[in-house]
């Protein structure tokens, strides 16, 4: 017993080592994980800047130096970049989900189209714009927003705020302390840094919303354009060294790391990449005090198979906890002379990790191995006991007329008055000879032995001659049996009763805009399942509203049994309807954009343009 219960017993032993080994590594993995969710955690990241006149002298650098870093270094994967702007009115120009490199770089180039020419600026409805659109995003990341302007307020005429400085430093900072009151992080950014001469005697009102925000007021740099975005944000700035002259195998590179907050911040180096090579000689950890800039010396280790001579080695810094700081790509210049000792791969835990993991599944797959192939082997042996049992029962008579081999089985008793002949014999036996052929082959040997020595023995009589008794073995090979085939899915399939038809899909519907370009693809060519619902509204809704501002899901449309039903969401964009449209397709739907302009939608069944063309020529009848 105690050895037929062995491998049984092996297979939880093993599985239970490897579970826990997983169990280890499973919670290395996320606690590693939530470290670098609590480092990384995402932003919804709102720049407004001005675009009046005042603005153009610098312009361009704060483009350059400020929005091309943010979107190309600071912001990483699930942060959302929001461009606005504003100088008679306040308008969105960029709201961008950072998912690759590629979409940063095609929103940098849509911000290079701006220029600062607006003769006028309302500051009051852009405080009131800016409030209003963040308060619409998801509350699900931290907003941070970066205010960019001088703080005069000059609004066009007609404007509903042209008024005196009073009303309109109680607007401002009315809107300037409901942000305060959202817990937002707001930093004014003074630009220029000094009054411009068309800007002589007019108020500015940024004194007013540094004390509403509780902020202070950041003019800007305009001797060192580059440290713009640490100003703005407080990110950290990393600084490269200058040429390093001639090092060895191991050496140290002495960066430069600048805080600029009034806090100390902790840093730490995890890696230094370069074509592929790990060149960070071990883990470094730096504290950088309150605004100063500080030391950082790494050191690098060079692989034994790196070329002699001058180098321009581009290098990646890797940081924990995703400071943001920048940059972390960059350039060293050295001489590599090939002196230094010999390098040894490191062992981290995560190689040690990899190491156990695969020694415990080799050793569960080698004792899954051995139980298999020791439950294979016994199978046979247990078919020849079940075949023995049935062999051994109460003696069976057997008819010998007509059957002269059945007196010679030892295992069955003969009757000469049995009427049944042979085929009874055969058929009440029919049942043993189903057993498996090796237990039949054992059972034929048998057989053959216990003749052999009743023919050695003395011969009996007569009585004795017709009339034996004991177990019956076979009476030879058994009848070929087909197999039993069993059921795969697939014949399970091929077994059910086919539909007469497939259900068909619902038609594809497409959205359009009055004075609202079509060419756009199928951003707003959408199929809605049964019971689905799509969203219809600016920024991330299904069906896209570009041509005018609106917020987000400001109206749905349901798939109601085959009718398409619209619901508005946003009642106040839709003065005009008192309820759901039922049964929308070809109808004409009234809204208003959040600037109180009218607009119309509609929705109809979607057609290609080659069957459009195809209807369109099927409908032209030749000249009579």
């Amino acid at each position: 017993m105690n050895g037929r219960r062995a491998p049984a017993a092996g297979i939880p032993l093993a599985a239970a080592v490897l579970a826990g080994v997983l169990l280890l590594g499973g919670g290395a993995a996320q606690a590693a994980d939530r470290v670098a969710d609590r480092g990384s955690q995402d932003i919804d990241l709102v720049v407004l800047v001005d675009t009046s006149e005042s603005m153009f002298p610098y312009f361009d650098d704060l483009m350059t130096y400020l929005v091309q870093d943010l979107l190309t270094t600071r912001l990483h994967k699930g942060d959302t970049f929001h461009l606005l702007s504003f100088s008679s009115f306040p308008e969105e120009e960029i709201s961008l989900e950072m998912n690759s490199d590629e979409a940063a770089r095609q929103a940098f180039r849509r911000v290079l189209l701006l220029h600062a020419l607006g003769k006028y600026t309302d500051l009051v409805s852009a405080m009131q714009y800016l409030y209003q659109y963040v308060k619409e995003l998801p509350e699900t990341n931290p907003k941070r927003l970066i205010i960019i302007t001088d703080g005069v307020h000059d609004p066009p005429p007609g404007s509903p705020y042209a008024a005196d400085s009073t009303t309109v430093r109680a607007l401002i900072v009315s809107s300037a302390q409901e942000m305060r009151r959202e817990g937002w992080d707001v930093t004014l950014l003074k630009v220029p840094p000094e009054p411009s001469p068309s800007d002589q005697g007019a108020s500015s009102y940024l004194g007013d919303m540094s004390t509403a925000l509780g902020v202070p007021v950041v003019p800007y740099p305009r001797q060192d354009k580059t440290s713009v975005t640490g100003v703005a944000t407080g990110y950290p700035t990393l600084i490269f060294p200058p040429a390093l002259g001639p090092v060895g195998n191991s050496f140290t590179a002495a960066f430069r790391l600048k805080n600029w907050k009034d806090e100390p911040i902790i840093l730490s180096l995890s890696s230094v990449q370069s074509e592929g090579s790990e060149l960070l000689g071990r883990k470094l950890t730096v504290t950088v005090p309150a605004r100063t800039e500080a030391a950082f010396n790494v050191p690098l280790r060079l692989p034994m198979s790196y070329p002699r001579g001058s180098h321009e080695a581009a290098v990646h810094l890797v940081f924990d906890d995703d400071p943001r700081i920048s940059p972390t790509d960059g350039t060293l210049s050295f001489t590599y002379t090939g002196k230094g000792g010999l390098p040894l791969p490191r062992l981290t835990f995560l190689y040690v990790l990899y190491i156990l993991l695969g020694l415990a599944a080799l050793y569960l797959f080698v004792r899954l191995f051995l139980y298999l192939r020791k439950k294979l082997a016994e199978a046979p042996l247990v078919g020849l006991a079940r075949g023995n049992e049935e062999l051994s029962g109460p003696p069976v008579e057997v008819s010998t007329v007509g059957n002269p081999a059945a007196a010679r089985l030892p295992g069955a008793r003969v009757t000469g008055a049995a009427r049944s002949g042979a085929a009874a014999a055969r058929a009440e036996l029919q049942p043993r000879a189903e057993l498996q052929p090796r237990a039949a082959s054992r059972a034929r040997a048998t057989a053959t032995t216990r003749e052999k020595r009743a023919a050695g023995a003395s011969a009996p009589g007569p009585a004795a001659s017709r009339r034996r008794t004991g177990p019956v073995p076979l009476l030879g090979p058994a009848a070929p049996q087909a197999r039993a085939v069993r059921p795969t899915v697939t014949s399970l399939r091929k077994a059910l009763p086919r539909p007469d038809g497939h259900a068909a899909l619902p038609p594809l519907i497409e959205m359009r805009v009055q004075d609202q370009s079509r060419r756009i693809g199928f951003r707003n060519v959408h199929r809605i399942a049964p019971g689905a619902a799509k969203t219809v509204g600016g920024r991330l809704s299904s069906f896209l509203v570009f041509l005018a501002p609106v917020p987000s899901r400001i109206a749905e449309v349901r798939n109601v049994d085959g009718r398409y039903v619209f619901t508005p969401l946003r009642a106040e964009l839709f003065p005009g309807l008192s309820g759901p449209v039922d049964d929308c397709i070809g109808k004409g739907i009234p809204f208003v954009s959040s600037r109180g302009k009218k607009h119309m939608l509609y929705f109809l069944e979607w057609e290609s343009p080659l069957d459009e063309v195809n209807r369109v020529l099927g409908q032209a009848r030749p000249r009579e």
